[in-house]
């Protein structure tokens, strides 16, 4: 199941943020070896507002039966939702 996390917006909208945004997928990683889950980065992409990113997402790639407890521990939303159902 792809399910997407929020980056923060004080990691991910910095000027050279490249190495905080890895360390904060590094952490989410991590924490899915620390809990036994099989947990793969999916890839990183940013949302626009006209020619201005507003915001960046990391999409993962988790098991349906740790879907739910991944989304409480990250604040994520599933991956699939049309962007204008999204929060």
């Amino acid at each position: 199941m792809k399910i997407r996390v929020r980056i923060p917006d004080n990691i991910a909208l910095q000027y050279f943020h490249k190495g905080d945004v890895a360390r904060y997928i590094d952490d989410i990683l991590l924490w899915g070896m620390e809990t036994g889950m099989d947990i793969e980065h999916y890839t990183t992409y940013p949302e626009y507002e006209g020619h201005r990113i507003v915001r960046q997402w990391a999409v993962f790639t988790v098991e349906a039966d740790f879907a739910f407890m991944f989304s409480l521990k990250w604040g994520a939303l599933n991956h699939k939702r049309k962007k204008d159902n999204v929060a």
